[in-house]
């Protein structure tokens, strides 16, 4: 499907201003052969290239907000775009999309992941005439041969408080009487480390209050999509007792939600709203879900790029939490919020106790996190 490019007159300004901060065209490199990178073209003449992580854009997750994001913004403004799949979970095959996105005429490259951190660092000084919006990825990402280097004017990243996200979930299940929990993350990298450290963080807070015992299990499964084994752990863990499990991971949630609704058990979204998953159950097994401003964020990257506005961010690396506005929190939609007993007024003062450092969320994600006595965590690996 063809998308025509925002009229002449845009054409011609954006043909100067493509852009302040990313300049001349590069050196050519050797060719990326194709058949390294599954690519699916919904434009001749794409200027937003999005490469995907080891996810699909429809993994009602992390790919899919940002793919959909793109896809509303360029058809709202008439702009081309495109995406490309990685053909394996590896540097290799990750640097293979974006060189091919590169030499097929993207202007600006959307990577969502902190896994593209070496890739940007190479590739920034080598495409100086490109833009890249580095979605979940943070200046310390950015490492090239085994050194951190800055942020190039051609680059924007952001990154959030996900921490403040899961202190929310966690300190919400507690208060609205759940006891026995669980946190299922992906892989150990930063924003899923920082969704789990916040939501001990909001249990302890919440147990302390309360003066309740709280058993967690906790474990990083090491990928990103559900699977028997991980069904297999779920169901053991919800059979053991768990109420609720903190389903962290892109399309890991199949396996917790299939094993919560076999078990009788319950679970939390991640990144979006993720309540409609299980509106195809009776019961929907989805409390609540951890989200993030994706949407937004990558929303007014775009907004800076076309409006001419990129040197305003070029070079720079943002955190957006809950002190930058409600760019994290939980869904607060009638038909998403299933706590019966943790209100919505509970859920506001508590999040404006946040906002105003009355409660001090740490992000400190490489210290070891200290718990009440009446917190146990099971830390699985």
């Amino acid at each position: 499907m063809k998308k025509k490019i925002l009229g002449i007159l845009l054409i011609s300004t954006m043909t100067s201003l493509f852009f302040a901060g990313c300049g001349e065209a590069a050196e050519e490199k050797e060719e990326v052969k194709s058949d390294d990178v599954e690519v699916v073209e919904t434009s001749d003449e794409e200027l937003i290239a999005m490469i995907t992580d080891s996810g699909d854009i429809d993994d009602q997750s992390f790919n899919q907000i940002i793919w959909e994001t793109i896809s509303t913004y360029c058809d709202a403004n008439e702009v081309g775009y495109q995406y490309y799949k990685p053909t394996e979970d590896s540097i290799e095959q990750r640097t293979n999309a974006v060189e091919l996105a590169i030499e097929e005429g993207a202007t600006v490259v959307v990577t969502p992941g902190s896994t593209f951190g070496s890739i940007i660092a190479e590739f920034q000084s080598e495409y100086e005439d490109v833009c890249f919006i580095g979605i979940d990825v943070d200046e310390k990402d950015l490492v090239k041969s085994g050194d951190n280097v800055p942020v190039g004017d051609n680059v924007y990243l952001c990154s959030f408080r996900e921490e403040q996200a899961g202190f929310l979930a966690g300190y919400g299940l507690v208060k609205d009487g759940y006891k026995e929990l669980g946190f299922l993350g992906r892989v150990k990298e930063s924003s899923s480390q920082r969704y789990g450290y916040g939501f001990i963080q909001g249990i302890n807070e919440a147990a302390k209050e309360s003066d309740v015992n709280v058993n967690v299990n906790y474990y990083y499964a090491g990928k990103y999509v559900g699977d028997d084994e991980v069904l297999d752990m779920m169901e053991s863990w919800y059979e053991g007792g768990t109420e609720v499990v903190f389903s962290c991971g892109e399309g890991l949630y199949t396996s917790v939600l299939d094993a919560a609704f076999e078990c009788n058990g319950k679970m939390v979204g991640v990144d979006i709203d993720q309540h409609a998953l299980g509106e195809v159950y009776s019961d929907n097994p989805i409390v609540t879900s951890a989200m993030k401003g994706l949407n937004e964020t990558l929303n007014f990257a775009l907004n800076k790029y076309f409006n001419g506005e990129w040197n305003e961010i070029g070079g720079k690396s943002q955190q957006f939490g809950l002190e930058n506005g409600d760019y994290v929190g939980l869904p607060t939609n009638e038909d998403s919020w299933e706590f019966e007993n943790f209100s919505l007024e509970d859920y506001e003062n508590v999040k404006t106790a946040i906002k105003d450092k009355e409660i001090i969320v740490s992000n400190e994600i490489d210290k070891e996190l200290k718990t009440e006595d009446n917190v146990k965590v099971n830390y699985l690996n």
